[in-house]
């Protein structure tokens, strides 16, 4: 039910979206961006890192096609020294979340418009519980990305 791509003006929980399929996304999503990069992050005896802010709850860096690294625990950052360059440069971060989610929003649905559950089965889960609303964890990228720069020891 999620929609082949979306546009974000914020990096807010993908669960704070309006779309059910976002909503109740579960799997990996992808942000895309081109950055740009000045000469002057590039000095001898310096480290380029990315800072992802928070997770939720598994995040793969590429850029410029490269895999620079991953990330599933604070500090969420990632040393991407080797595949930045001055000027442009392609960033993707991966972002990966539980299957809580999916399985929230399964159960919400008419047996069969489910996605996990066999149709047929009772409204929500074993003992046929109410479709009552629980709450769903953060998904995706919260916060703020930026670089910094740090000297080699």
């Amino acid at each position: 039910g999620a929609p082949p791509s979306i546009q974000l003006a914020n990096l807010d929980s993908w669960t704070a979206n309006a779309n059910p399929g976002v909503k109740y996304f579960s799997g990996t999503a992808t942000y895309t961006r081109t950055v740009q990069a000045p000469a002057s992050w590039f000095r001898s005896g310096q480290r380029i890192w990315i800072d992802l802010g928070t997770v939720r709850d598994i995040a793969e860096v590429r850029v410029n096609g490269k895999p620079s690294g991953m990330v599933w625990a604070p500090p969420y950052r990632v040393d991407v020294t080797q595949a930045l360059h001055p000027g442009a440069n392609k960033l993707e971060i991966a972002v990966t979340n539980e299957w809580t989610n999916r399985l929230i929003g399964d159960r919400l649905l008419p047996a069969e418009q489910r996605i996990l559950a066999p149709p047929g089965g009772p409204a929500g889960g074993p003992g046929g519980a109410a479709r009552r609303p629980q709450p769903l964890p953060d998904s995706g990228l919260l916060g703020d990305v930026s670089f910094f720069a740090e000297r080699n020891r």
